[in-house]
């Protein structure tokens, strides 16, 4: 494209401008329903009768519309470029290129919890749109204004059915980029918990793919951060920065600021932040201004919290695991979150371990032991029940011939045993046993006993009465190896596997690791 050209395919930039019935004199964030409409022909999208305004950004504007013969109520995203970046043709491509990469996203993701697009056409005056699913309910950042710290079983489930969204959105070769309060709606229901939906991927990533592919995104840039947008409106929260960074400040992964390679762990990071703040009723990174929010991500500051506000060990573990600053250190998958999320109680503990089995070694001992003694008891048993040996008759006595000596007198005769006269089989002793619980987060980690792999975790390990303690080792691929001493007195305690610490690219620093939290005893 030349410097003055202005044409995108057979689409005119500068008539993408602004359609002319549109007024946007009021450049302030549209966020909360029922503000002012702009004056659009409500029939001029042929098929939509607009309503009513929803939302207004830099690049677009939503209604609430109602689909013409079928009166189907919609979401509709018209495109549309913010007064301050008309007559830019540079800007204008990406943001067109940005709007259209996002419909043909959107038509590929069908989870329930991920807001559906149901149609995306252009009209005959170049006004593009997309027609969504219409979800009657505010916004999360919203629905926590105000409410104070919710319930951990209300924010679990909140972040379970945002995370069951993202998986869908990873497994494609997808990632948000995005995600934040208020791209996520919450739907109150009186006789069943509430649901969730998931919005806006219009500043997804494609991991997978070629450079010829136009859905594909080679690293985690954006065309449309060429362009400083912080002076539009009065908050510079929520919009693209100037520079190479794409996404919300006060939710962005370090490795998405410092320009390196992003994975579904950046949106599990912004996750984690989002938990936190529906769990304390505030968000976890304090600032306002752009460059304090993003300074607070690079840095290892703690979150954000009401005086008194604590977390239990579970919440505090899965929260302190998402956000960590350095990605390799978080979950890798909405996979491994999820299974930890519904290990969690309704009070955000651990549940107990199930008991799955018991370990091998010291059982099989006794039993062994026990088999022996019963199967010595029965042959001595039957040995002693063969038949007896036949009793010899008594001779009668002969007359000796004189001067011969008399013969020797015949052998007494010997009765057989009597055949009830069994000894008893010794009884067989088992040793009380303690019961140690084994866990370890994750879990899958193999135990060993000295050199014996005696399982994976969570195990129980039966120890003989009178037996202190016992040595094991704790092995799983990808961790370090755990030596502990396990006791009656410990018992249970989980152990925390760690990964390996593997250094950052370019000789710099270790991204620093870790939060601190009040944990419940």
């Amino acid at each position: 494209m030349t410097d003055g050209d202005h044409q995108i395919g057979d689409i005119d930039v500068d008539e993408l401008a602004a359609p002319a019935d549109v007024d946007l004199c009021d450049d302030e964030s549209a966020d909360e329903a029922g503000d002012k409409p702009a004056r659009l022909d409500e029939t001029i999208l042929g098929r939509y009768k607009i309503l009513d305004v929803l939302g207004r950004g830099a690049f677009s504007i939503v209604y609430r519309a109602a689909q013409v013969g079928v009166g189907r109520i919609v979401a509709l995203k018209v495109f549309l470029l913010h007064p301050a970046s008309r007559g830019n043709a540079q800007l204008a491509e990406a943001a067109l290129l940005r709007f259209q990469r996002e419909a043909r996203l959107a038509s590929s993701l069908r989870h329930p919890n991920t807001v559906t697009l149901y149609d995306y056409d252009r009209t005959e005056t170049n006004i593009l749109y997309m027609a969504f699913e219409f979800v009657d309910g505010p916004t999360l950042s919203r629905y926590i204004k105000g409410a104070g710290p919710r319930h951990p079983a209300e924010g679990v489930h909140i972040a379970r059915q945002v995370a069951l969204s993202l998986q869908e959105a990873h497994e494609q070769g997808i990632i948000h980029r995005d995600l934040k309060p208020g791209n996520i709606i919450v739907v109150p229901r009186e006789d069943r918990p509430s649901v969730v939906k998931v919005l806006d991927f219009g500043i997804a990533k494609v991991l997978e793919g070629s450079e010829e592919d136009p859905d594909f995104t080679g690293d985690h840039s954006d065309d449309l951060a060429l362009l400083d947008l912080t002076g539009i409106g009065n908050s510079t929260e929520d919009l693209t920065l100037d520079g190479r960074i794409v996404g919300t400040p006060r939710y962005i992964p370090p490795e998405q600021i410092q320009g390196r390679d992003l994975g579904p762990s950046a949106d599990i990071y912004a996750l984690g932040l989002i938990l936190h703040e529906v769990l304390a009723g505030c968000p976890a990174n304090p600032h306002k201004a752009a460059p304090d929010l993003i300074t607070w991500h690079l840095e290892d500051h703690p979150m954000s919290a009401p005086s008194g506000f604590a977390l239990q060990p579970g919440l505090a573990h899965v929260i302190e695991r998402a956000t960590q600053r350095d990605a390799s250190l978080r979950y890798q998958s909405c996979a491994e979150l999820l299974e930890d999320l519904d290990r969690l109680d309704v009070e955000g503990n651990w549940k107990k371990p199930e008991r799955k089995r018991r370990a091998p070694l010291l059982v099989a001992v006794v039993l062994n032991i026990a088999l022996v003694v019963a199967l010595t008891a029965i042959v001595v048993t039957l040995l002693k029940k063969k038949d007896p040996p036949p009793v010899t008759p008594p001779v009668p006595a002969l007359v000796a011939p004189p001067g011969d000596k008399a013969p020797p007198a015949p052998p007494a005769a010997t009765g057989a045993p009597e055949p009830d006269a069994v000894p008893e089989p010794p009884a067989v002793v088992v040793p009380e046993e303690v019961q140690l619980s084994v866990t370890s987060e994750p879990d899958g980690a193999e135990v060993w006993l000295g050199d014996m792999n005696v399982g994976t975790t969570p195990i129980e390990i039966a120890l003989e009465e009178g037996k202190d303690a016992v040595d094991l080792t704790l092995k799983k691929k990808g961790y370090r190896s755990v030596q502990v001493t396990w006791s009656e007195s410990s018992n249970p305690f989980p152990v925390k596997l760690q990964k390996p610490r593997t250094p950052t690219r370019g000789g710099g620093k270790k991204d620093p690791g870790g939060k601190k939290y009040h944990i419940l005893k």
